[in-house]
């Protein structure tokens, strides 16, 4: 594996934002890309470098960092020394339905 398997695309509709690229001109694949997603008064920030295999995800609430993790990939002489699998899903709500609108 040279570079992440997620692609440029399932990142787009994922985020649902354009990255900031590095290097506009250079193959996505080959740049940095990040994308800063802002929702009332929360941030996530994820930064990726696919042909590094590097990533890296803030969390931020109220100006405040909660989460910051930077995740890389490392090749030894002799084998790999990190794996690191991402799931990615869609974004939910986890807001509680009102019921005072559905009770009868």
């Amino acid at each position: 594996m040279k570079s992440i398997t997620a692609q440029d695309w399932e990142l787009l509709s994922f985020f649902e934002i354009e990255p900031e690229l590095l290097d506009p001109d250079a193959p996505w694949v080959y740049n940095d890309a990040l994308y800063n997603v802002i929702f009332e008064q929360n941030l996530v920030s994820f930064a990726v470098q696919p042909s590094y295999r590097d990533v890296r995800l803030i969390l931020s609430t109220n100006g405040k960092t909660v989460y910051d993790r930077k995740i890389g990939y490392k090749r030894t002489a002799d084998r790999c020394s990190n794996w690191l699998d991402i799931a990615i899903a869609e974004w939910r709500s986890c807001e509680s339905p009102n019921t005072s609108q559905n009770a009868p």
